[in-house]
Order: C-alpha cells, then structure tokens, then sequence
C-alpha cells in the first residue's frame, strides 16, 4: 500500500518526481462547521499558493464535506492544472482561462453558501419534503417490528386454539392441571399468569442443574463413579416403584421410621465421604420421600425437584468430565487440574447460557401475562380500575425505590444522585419497548378470543361483567375458530417473512439516502457545471447526472498513465474515514466496553481496518463493454446485474503463515480458478487465498462520505449504549450503513468453542431467514457484530477517532496539519486527547505538545494552552491568545525519528475583521456552535468561512528562509 501511494505521490509532483517530503492535512468531524472552516483555511493554502504542497487529506465526517468537493475539483473537465483550482478558491488567476473556468470561479464558491442548508436549501417546501420521507420510513420500521411481535405472540396462542379442536380430551387435561398450577403462583388473585409461565421456571431447574454441577467438577470425580450413581439410582428407583425391592421383608420388619434411618444414614456418610456426590444422595433423598405414602403435596413437589435436578447435575458434570478429558496441556501444566479449569469453565459458560434463555422466556411470559389480563379487564370494563391498583403498587414501589437510590447514592443526605443520560435514555426505551410488546399480545389475545370475553379467573373479572358489556358475544367465552386464527397467523407470518428477507430495506429504511442526496448534491454538485453553466442554476433538491463519482474513477489504480488524470493535475490523496461499529470482537467475541468499534479508511491505494488489517487494490480491471446488456435472467430483473468496473486485489494482510492461518477481517473465499488448480483453502500458499476482484459492496463517493459523517444513528462508536440505541432505533433517527463487506461468515479462521456452538448457530440461523429483524435487533440493543458477520455496520468516522489524524500517523508522515472543528466550545481538547491516546496505544506513537515556541514562527503559534479562550470584558466574546500550536511526534523507529503535528483550532483572538467579531460578540457559543445545528445562514456561514481564512493566513504565513513548512516536510534522515 505505501509503495502504490508513494507512485501517485510522484505523479502529482510532476517533473519534480518524488522527493521524500509528505504533508498531509487531517480535517475534523464537525458538520457543516467543520467544512466551512476548512474551507476557508483551503482558500488561506491557495492564496499562499501551497495547494501543490498537500500530498494527503483525511477527513472524517464534516471534514468529509469539504474533502470530497475539493478532490471532486481535480476530476472535473474544466480543471487542467493545481492552478485553476487555486484561482476557484480564491488565488491569483491563471494564464488563459477557459470559458467554463471562469464560470466556475464565478458560481462554486456562490452554490456552496446558497446551500449552507443543505438539508432544507429551499425552506419549509424542503422540510415538508424531508418530513414525508422521514414519515414513510418510520412507518415502514414500526411495520417491521408490528408484525414480527403480533407472529410471536400468535404463535404462543397456537396451542391454545388449535387443541380443542383436535385434541379435546388431552387439551381438557392439560388446562385443568395447568389452571390449578397458574392459581397457585403469587398475585393470581390480580395477574392472569399466562399458561407458559412453567417453562421458565424449567430452565431455570436445568440452569440450577448446570450450577450444581460445577461443584460436581471441582472434585475431579472419576466419570466412572458419577455413571455409577446415575445406575444404581436408577434401579433404586425401579424396584421401589415396581414393588420388587429385596429388602421389603426388612422394611416391614424394622418399619417405616428405622428404614428411613438407615437410609438417611447411608447417604449422610456417603455424602460426607465424597461431597461432590450430594446430588446423587439427594437423588436418593428424593426417591425415599416419594415412596411414603402420606407425604404431603409440598415435600412431595420439593422431592420431584430435587430428583429432576440432582439427576441431570450428576449426568451433565460427568458429561462434562469425560467431553474435556479429550483436550490435555501441551506444557507442564498439571493435566488433571487443567481439565478441572476446562470442565469447570465449560460448565459457567452453559450456565450464562440457560440464565439468559430464562430470563428470555420469562420476559416473553410475563408481557403475555400482563396483555392477556388487561385484556380480560378491558372487555369487563374493569381497565380503569385495574390501571388504578397498578399505579398506586408501582408508586409506592418507586417511593421507597428513590429512597434507596438515595441512601446508597454517595450523595448528601436529602440529595439526589444524577442521573445519566444513558441510564433515562435506557429506561425510557425500555419502556416504550414493553407497552409496543404487551399492545400486539393483547391484540394476539383479542384475536384468539374473537375479540369477545376471555376465560380469566373469576378473581380478576367477573364473567358476568363481560358478557353485559359484550352483549353481541357468545354467552361463555369461546376461543376462536381453528381456520380464522390460521387466516390470522399466515398473514403476519407471511408479512414478517416478506419484511424479513427484503436486506435492502435495513438501509433504504434509514436517513442515510436522503441525507447522502443531499450532501452530494450540495458538495461534490458544487463542481458540477451542469449546474450554474451559462447561467442555469439546478437547486440542491433536483437530482441530475455527474453529481457524484464512482470510487475506481476518483481513486484510479494506476494501471496505465492515463489513468490517473486527477493526480497528474496535483491532486491530493483523499483518505475517507469511517467506523466499524463492534460491540462484541469479530476475533475474540469478547464484549468491547471501550472503543466499541474499529476504524476503517479508503484511499486510492486499498482499504486499511483497525491496526493491521489492510485490502491493498491491483490494477483495475477494464469496464464492461457498453453494449453488453446481461444474461437473460439481469435484463428480466430476476438476477443482480454484473458490475460495470471490478476492482483488483493485490494483497491481503496480515499474511497467512507456516503457523497457521491468521485471523483477517478481510478473509475472502479462495478463487474458483485458483480452487480448480488445486489450491486447498485450509492452507493457502503463495497468496492463493487473494480472491480476483475485491468482493466489497461498491459505493460511489458521495455515499462513503455520507457514511463517514453519519454522526446520529444507533451506533455511536464508544458512546454507544443500550437505552440510545433503543430511542434511536424506535425513533428510526439512523444514519447508519449496514455494508455488505463480500467476507462469508463461514471464512472466519476461528475455532468453536462449546459454549458458543449453540448461540452462533443460532444467530446464523436468524440472519439467513430473517436478516432484516436480526439485523434491526442488532441495532435496538447495540449488539453490532463488527467484522464477524458478512455485513458491517459503518457510522461516523469521528465514532472511533474525530480529528482525522489517525491514518496519517500510521503513514508516519514527517509533518501533519490538523484543523480540528470539532464542537468543542469548552476547549477541553477531548477529540485530540483521542487522537494522542490511540495513537500511542495502537502505532506506538508519542504526541508531546512543545511549551516553548520557535522565534521562526508566525504569531499565530503558540503553546496548547494558549488555544483556549478566556473571558475578558462582559460584551466581548471570549478570547484566545494563538490559533495553532505544534507538537513532537516520536515514532518507534530505531533512528528515533520524530514528526512535526501542527494543531490548529478556531478562536477568537481580537485581530479579525469586524463582523467576525460582531458576529461572536451576539453568539456567544462561535465558533464551536452545536453539531445539532446543520441550517447555516448567511452570515453563519460566510464567519466560519472567513474565520478559516483569516487564521490560515496567518498560520501559513512566509517567514524568512528558514520556513517551518519547508523544514518540517521532510524526514530528518
């Protein structure tokens, strides 16, 4: 990758070749702040004439504004050399301009501040506009989640409606031990449990049978031992139960009490002998109780228990023992103990896993109990008075729940803790998940009862209630016909089928095609003469051709001389910053609390994710001829189309090696006519696992700089929580981009562990029948996958790191310009100390601030500190004392090189013109104005703009021989 970049660097120096020096300025996250201040400090580098002097731009998010309509100028016809590009933004003008040049120094900059709306250019025609978009997809997302919950919730009625039409005598028995079983649960007398409420409760006997195993295992009990118990249990149990036990003659003859003795005896030794064996004693325990005959219902249902559950503890440890017995140490490890470590931890593992599949079930049961009995209230007419109990019971829960809060708050007595924001955001979401779920479960009830009575308990309503205020109703509740309720649970299944399978609609659904539209069309539609050529003027809302540009035509390879027309006009090399959301690791499954994704930048020279994971691109292929029109089944639209232009691949790293294969986010099939050589895919030798085109979802520019700045969604990088997702996702508020990365599933190098067959099958099941609702789950609770399934979720680059800079200390360049506009109005640097923290921990790269400034310096230079604005009288905005300042970047190379990173941060100093500084003096908060804010005026816009060029004057200004610009491009070699 650095050697194909190195050959596009000395093709835009020209005739001057290659001479060792790199620049590269990093743009920040900011919105459109971030773009207008950048472009103003572009119009300062153009005036200086250094526009020539930038090898690399890397912009993340509003940086990515800016970025894509300064490279968009160097693709465009009418742009021959660095210097019309110069004279468009604002430098001297050149040699015999072309008509169209003209025109374009005449209207870009104009369309750029007639569009600083962008998203509403036009006024409230735009809003209602973007407001019927917004509309029909949230509609169309709660459309998705409606028909997923009402086919759930249907599907528990199947049982109930289907049985007494075709198994009348069984459902009769069923429903009667069930009914006296739900009575006996607590608060019968106010919920109407739902008739599943037992299953939870089994597995939490299987999870309690899994936890009394480890204890089985600590032991290291010979697997014999534990089959032995599990046997002779068993016969125990079999000749009590069939009246054939040999020692009957002895019980008669000592009776009940001494026999009992006896036992009891036995078992308390052999329990003392060999504690681990307490679940077989209790096996034993269980058997005896049973066996008496006035045992009461309680001992008796306590001794089922522990039969049930002391029977599968003694089969799953000893299960478990011998599974792992397979896998020994390779060092000098004891094997007995490692194999206890294993068992044990193997056991923990199922044990989360039951819980958790508990608690699911429970929350399932505990909505169809609570819809079931609102709606047996509601057609009784009782709703209000049942709503009545319930709030006064949840007040005086909350009551003396805020009391607690309270007391165990570390506060001052009588104060309350804060609350966070993620913590109200998450039991906001909750709760308007739980009224949605416990809505579509009545409704599944409405359904199955004909929307007519219910059979509930006469403790909660009074069937005669019901039929008074039913009177069209059947006069004893009747479940609804067989056939109807099929009628009803085809068609949501058929819907959530239909919704399921439509991938499309994950991203279609989002804002991300209205707010990509809009931005190419206010950007990169800045250079397009088609435009404002001649006088014509197309607004920001109409959509016309060469607005955007395919990635293989802005990042060519160079395959030919020709191909690369943008860099021999001087072109800069345009990095685009996104972030792989990643809450669980694509490698380990680990839980990421931290960073909660993983950066990923595109360039013309490949794709580069995380520290070492890299796609470096070949020459690229030749388009499709113009008159090939498909196969039959593209042209009938039956088939995906075949991609005009493929992109090659070159290499992929990290490589495979001897050792084994390493792990790779970008681990691609082996190629068919590679295979069919003979190359085996377990072990790829000599690059054979390089697959011939980059399998990746192909976008064009604008839509990746979209993506690179789509700053609200449910996956917000490291600030991604469960409650923001949820409001976010409801909300349908996403910005997100689920992007299909061509890397199967199946290709991940990573070995299965036990404990995670079962959920990842699962999980893979789910995403190949209903990709959009897994997908959906994903971002309501915050669970992105990363890199460890096909499809990645991208969001905002400023998600992982906001200043830009992260790319570009990778490239160890000698000297990196940062314009950080980040919303930062109390100047803590937070993105900065980002950008200083990752690169030390990831590249091994030390940024230290200098204290102390240089005398060959402009003025405008100054120590960090002196960035950051103070209060001086009460009618002037705030002031600071210097616009940028410099810092050491130390690399980890043996020669001890060392970087040059010039930070530069809007301020107000008290040297700018004057409407600067009225504008500032009325907002107080310029010019680190609120992200939120994306609808610039006038005004707004041209002071962020001159903002830029005033402080990249100065910053950039000539002094002596001696210039910091020419003296830090260079490495000190």
């Amino acid at each position: 990758m650095a050697d194909l970049e190195a050959q596009l660097i000395a093709r835009r120096r020209g005739p001057k070749g290659d001479d060792g020096s790199r620049i590269g300025v990093a743009i920040s996250g900011g919105g459109i702040r971030s773009a207008t201040f950048a472009l103003g400090v572009f119009q300062a580098l153009a005036t200086r004439k250094l526009l020539r002097c930038i090898d690399y731009i890397s912009t993340v998010s509003g940086g990515g504004y800016f970025g894509s309509f300064f490279g968009r100028l160097f693709t465009r016809d009418y742009v021959e050399r660095v210097e019309d590009v110069e004279w468009i933004l604002g430098g001297k003008k050149p040699e015999n301009p072309s008509n169209d040049l003209i025109d374009a120094e005449r209207n870009v900059l104009r369309w750029l501040r007639e569009n600083g709306r962008y998203l509403a250019p036009q006024g409230s025609g735009d809003l209602l506009l973007a407001g019927a978009g917004l509309m029909r997809n949230w509609v169309a997302v709660q459309a998705v989640i409606a028909t997923a919950l009402l086919s759930l919730f249907l599907l528990l009625q199947l049982p109930r409606v289907l049985a007494p039409h075709t198994r009348p005598l069984l459902a009769a028995t069923v429903e009667a031990h069930n009914v006296a079983f739900v009575r006996s649960l607590p608060f019968s007398q106010y919920i109407w449990w739902s008739p599943w409420t037992g299953i939870p409760l089994l597995l939490l006997a299987v999870a309690f049978a899994i936890g009394w195993s480890y204890w089985i295992v600590t032991e290291r009990p010979h697997p014999a031992r534990g089959l032995l118990w599990v046997v002779a249990i068993s016969l125990e149990a079999g000749l009590l139960y069939a009246g054939r036990s040999p020692l009957a003659t002895l019980s008669a003859a000592l009776g009940t009490g001494p026999w009992q003795l006896v036992i009891f005896a036995l078992l308390f030794a052999v329990t003392i002998r060999y504690p681990a064996d307490g679940a077989p004693a209790a096996i034993g325990v269980s058997l005896l109780v049973l066996h008496v005959p006035d045992v009461g219902i309680i001992e008796r249902s306590i001794a089922w228990v522990l039969l049930v559950v002391g029977s599968l503890s003694a089969i799953i440890g000893t299960a478990t023992w011998a599974s792992t017995a397979r896998r020994r140490p390779s060092g000098d490890e004891d094997p007995g103990q490692f194999q206890s470590q294993l068992a044990r931890n193997v056991l923990t593992r199922y044990l989360r896993g039951w819980l958790v599949a508990a608690g699911i079930v429970a929350l399932i049961v505990t909505i169809d109990s609570i819809g079931q009995t609102m709606y047996a209230v509601a057609v009784a007419g009782h709703l209000k008075a049942w709503f009545t109990g319930m709030a006064a019971v949840f007040g005086f829960v909350s009551a003396y729940g805020r009391k607690l809060v309270v007391l165990f708050g570390g506060k001052a007595q009588g104060t309350r803790p804060p609350l966070s924001l993620t913590v109200v955001a998450t039991v906001v979401g909750l709760l308007i998940v739980a009224v949605l779920a416990i809505g579509f479960d009545l409704l599944s009830h409405a359904a199955a009862w004909r929307f007519c009575s219910a059979a509930a308990p006469e403790t909660i309503v009074d069937p005669y209630d019901a039929r008074s205020t039913l009177p069209t109703c059947p006069a004893t509740p009747e479940r609804q016909s067989a056939h109807v309720y099929w009628l009803w649970l085809g068609g949501a299944s058929l819907l959530t089928f239909a919704f399921g399978r439509y991938f499309d609609f994950l991203n279609y659904s989002s804002h991300q095609a209205l707010y990509s539209a809009r931005l190419i069309r206010a950007y990169l539609g800045a250079t397009n003469a088609s435009r404002w050529r001649r006088g014509s003027w197309v607004p920001v809302v109409e959509p016309i051709a060469d607005d955007d540009i395919e990635v293989h035509r802005y990042w060519p390879t160079p395959a030919d001389p020709a191909a690369a027309e943008a860099y021999d006009r001087a072109a800069p090399l345009h990095l685009v910053n996104v972030t792989i959301n990643e809450t669980f690791s694509g490698e380990s499954q680990v839980q990421q609390q931290d960073r909660k994704g993983i950066g990923m930048a595109l360039g013309p020279a490949g794709v580069s994710a995380g520290v070492r994971h890299h796609v470096v691109y070949g020459p690229d292929a030749p388009p499709a001829a113009a008159g090939d029109t498909g196969t039959m089944l593209q042209r009938l639209g039956l088939q995906s189309p075949s991609r005009l232009h493929t992109r090659r691949v070159a290499a992929i790293y990290p490589k495979h090696t001897a050792g084994g294969p390493a792990f790779r986010m970008f681990e691609y099939p082996v190629p068919q006519s590679r295979r069919a050589a003979g190359v085996q895919a377990a072990l790829p030798p000599a690059d054979a696992e390089i697959p011939e085109e980059f399998p990746g979802e192909p976008l064009s520019l604008g839509r990746w700089v979209a993506i690179s700045g789509a700053a609200f969604s449910t996956g917000l990088g490291f600030r991604t929580s469960l409650g923001l997702s949820l409001l976010a996702g409801l909300a349908n508020v996403r910005l997100g981009y689920w992007w299909d990365s061509g890397v199967p599933t199946r290709r991940r190098p990573l070995k299965m562990t036990i404990s995670r067959t079962v959920a990842d099958r699962l999980s893979r099941v789910l995403v190949g029948l209903f990709p959009v609702h897994t997908y959906l789950y994903y971002e309501l609770t915050a669970h992105f996958p990363g890199s460890s399934r096909r499809h990645w979720y991208l969001s905002d680059g400023g998600h992982f790191e906001n200043m830009g800079a992260y790319e570009l200390i990778r490239r160890r360049l000698p000297l990196i310009i940062v314009l950080d506009a980040e919303g930062d109005e109390d100047y803590t640097f937070e993105g900065l100390a980002n950008l200083t923290r990752k690169a030390r921990l990831d590249f091994g790269v030390e940024i230290e601030f200098l204290d102390t400034v240089d005398d060959t310096l402009p003025a405008a230079f100054g120590p960090l500190e002196s960035l950051r604005p103070v209060a001086t009288r009460e009618l002037d905005p705030r002031r600071a004392t210097s616009h940028a300042a410099v810092a050491r970047v130390r690399y980890p190379d043996p020669d001890g090189f060392e970087g040059r990173l010039v930070y530069i941060k809007p301020g107000i100093t008290g040297d700018e013109p004057i409407d600067l500084r009225e504008y500032a003096r009325h907002h107080p908060t310029f010019p680190q104005q609120t992200t939120a804010d994306q609808f610039f005026d006038e005004a707004q816009w041209e002071s962020y703009r001159k903002l830029g060029e005033h402080i990249g004057l100065q910053v950039f200004e000539r002094t002596g021989d001696n210039w910091w610009l020419e003296r830090w491009k260079y490495r000190p070699y």
